[in-house]
């Protein structure tokens, strides 16, 4: 709530200055506002469409704001800058036009998908595979510096995965800073291409921009895994595939993973990994779910799940349950590594959990449970 504060003052701000004042977004004044709408708009959108506070208003002018172009002000015409500062320049700002681009489909997906279906056939499997298709053009589109490859796709699931020798995490980012970092080849990017020495700002915007990507096409599974909980013997074929990526996708978010293990103080925004994940109506789905009724505290996190939207709560209970569902398809859907990631989820709740009353509650109920 106190981020949602912040954010929506900044948000009465940027109002103010395009209702109230005429902006010419050709100049530098301009766009240094244009930078700031944004900002503020993907920051709210998040806590907007996740935990269902009351919007700003500022959406209306996602048609009249465009995107910022990055002009040079007369402040920055005399300071000294060399060529690694132009191509770190460059790098961040094509890195924010790409969140700007993502948020914009997130926001789609939300609008095209999240709807209750008397009929128990929605989402239509040719809106899902548009949506797909936008995400992979975000992707591809992305400039030489910014691309990546694609994630694999998802494994074949392990009839007993193991927890006494879990799979590494990957690590998309190269923890030796001395070493040049070899980025993956692509048929649109240059092998040419500098190499940018790491950063934990340059590590933060990779893996934010890889894990997007995973987080989006979750976004885009999480009405069939909604529909897997509430009436699993119901699903079709293509309903199971469906649950099956969104499982896969649902893990081994970079973000949290990799080099960041040692470099947890540069993790960028704790508290919406732990709380973007999934939605109220599926957290109750959840709790409701035959796995979890019978634990005597069911009735405590049913309530905890009506007052606390979107949590690594729900997504580790989401894999317990689909782990212990009845239907035998259901539980061959898990991903393999999926108990492996639990617990890594469950580490970063505990690091988390000091900071944050909110997420300490989660942990707490979790470990009751579990």
């Amino acid at each position: 709530m106190d981020s949602w504060a912040m954010i929506h003052r900044a948000a009465t701000g940027c109002l103010s200055i395009l209702t109230n004042h005429d902006v010419n977004f050709e100049s530098w004044e301009g766009d240094m506002k244009s930078r700031v709408y944004w900002t503020c708009l993907m920051n709210e959108t998040i806590l907007v469409q996740e935990l269902h506070l009351p919007p700003s208003g500022l959406a209306r002018f996602e048609e009249i704001v465009p995107l910022p172009k990055f002009i040079i002000g007369l402040e920055t015409l005399g300071r000294f800058s060399s060529p690694d500062d132009d191509i770190d320049d460059s790098f961040f700002q094509y890195h924010f036009l790409a969140q700007v681009a993502h948020r914009i489909i997130l926001t789609r997906i939300r609008h095209s998908l999240y709807f209750y279906s008397d009929s128990g056939t929605f989402p239509l499997p040719a809106i899902n595979a548009e949506l797909h298709h936008q995400l992979a053009q975000w992707r591809l589109n992305l400039p030489a510096a910014l691309k990546f490859r694609s994630p694999s796709p998802s494994p074949s699931p392990s009839p007993s995965p193991s927890l006494s020798s879990p799979a590494p995490s990957p690590m998309p980012i190269s923890p030796h800073p001395n070493q040049p970092q070899h980025r993956p080849s692509s048929s649109s990017s240059s092998s040419s291409s500098p190499t940018r020495p790491l950063s934990p700002a340059v590590a933060v915007s990779e893996a934010m921009l890889r894990g997007r990507l995973l987080i989006a096409k979750f976004h885009i599974s999480r009405p069939y895994l909604y529909k897997a909980l509430r009436i699993p013997h119901a699903l079709s074929d293509d309903d199971i595939a469906q649950i099956r990526s969104g499982l896969h996708n649902a893990m081994d978010w970079p973000v949290i993973g990799g080099i960041f293990t040692t470099m947890k103080s540069c993790i960028p925004i704790k508290f919406a990994f732990c709380s973007q994940l999934v939605p109220l109506p599926f957290a109750s789905s959840i709790i409701s779910s035959r796995a979890v009724r019978k634990r005597k505290n069911a009735n405590q996190v049913h309530t905890h799940t009506h007052t606390r939207s979107n949590r690594f709560f729900g997504q580790i209970l989401l894999f317990y349950c689909i782990a212990h569902s009845p239907e035998a398809r259901l539980r061959n859907t898990l991903p393999v590594g999926w108990e492996r990631w639990n617990q890594e989820m469950m580490r970063f709740l505990e690091d988390c959990a000091p900071y944050s009353p909110a997420v300490a509650k989660d942990l707490e109920l979790l470990l009751l449970l579990l």
